[in-house]
């Protein structure tokens, strides 16, 4: 792998969680959680990868019951 991608976990660590934070996204679609997920720096960035992907960013913003991180809360304010 080229030097431009040396920071990224192994590609199973990727695929699991864009599984996971993928399913957790849907799930707060249709009923919004009182909790923020538990997730790691690298998972809060997948997270507003898949966001932007599937577009529901704007809906996210307007329904979620929790803040999540500062960085999160920035992505989801643009």
């Amino acid at each position: 792998m080229n030097d431009l991608y040396s920071d990224l976990p192994p590609l199973p660590i990727i695929e699991a969680a864009l599984h996971k934070t993928t399913a957790v996204l849907a799930r707060e679609l249709i009923a919004p959680a009182e909790t923020a997920p538990e997730w790691d720096e690298f998972e809060w960035g997948v997270a507003s990868s898949v966001s932007a992907m599937q577009g529901i960013s704007a809906i996210l913003a307007g329904s979620l019951k929790w803040r999540g991180p500062q960085h999160w809360q920035s992505f989801l304010a643009r």
